[in-house]
């Protein structure tokens, strides 16, 4: 779904439960070439985000938000992981803790006291 920066839908694409994920992301984004946008912000599932989804992502001027598990082992988990840092109370249950992985890369680490789970966006921002 396409959405404007108000969260108005502007566009539903649909396909069958079995179409792989980078056929996806290539059809909606060959789709919008003609759209007057100032700015795509891309957002996934963890479902999306191979290596090969975040290569085609990372090109044109679009950024990126792919929601990740940190048990998921990628190299990107792996470095957010290893690098120290503080999480910042955002709410009083949810805290978040940004690193940097890269010159335009970032883990934002959210972790929920309450729930006592973590889950992780890994954003690109171009």
């Amino acid at each position: 779904m396409t959405v404007t920066r108000d969260g108005i839908p502007v566009r539903v694409w649909s396909w069958p439960g079995n179409t792989g994920d980078s056929k996806l992301l290539r059809q909606a984004k060959d789709d919008m070439p003609d759209w007057t946008l100032s700015k795509i912000v891309w957002v996934t599932d963890r479902g999306f985000s191979s290596e090969r989804n975040r290569r085609y992502l990372r090109q044109g001027d679009n950024a990126y938000i792919l929601g990740e598990k940190l048990r998921s082992g990628s190299p990107e988990v792996k470095a957010a992981l290893s690098r120290q840092g503080r999480y910042g109370e955002i709410a009083q249950n949810m805290r978040v803790k940004e690193v940097r992985i890269s010159e335009s890369e970032r883990f934002v680490t959210c972790h929920n006291p309450e729930a006592t789970t973590v889950t992780s966006t890994y954003e690109n921002n171009s």
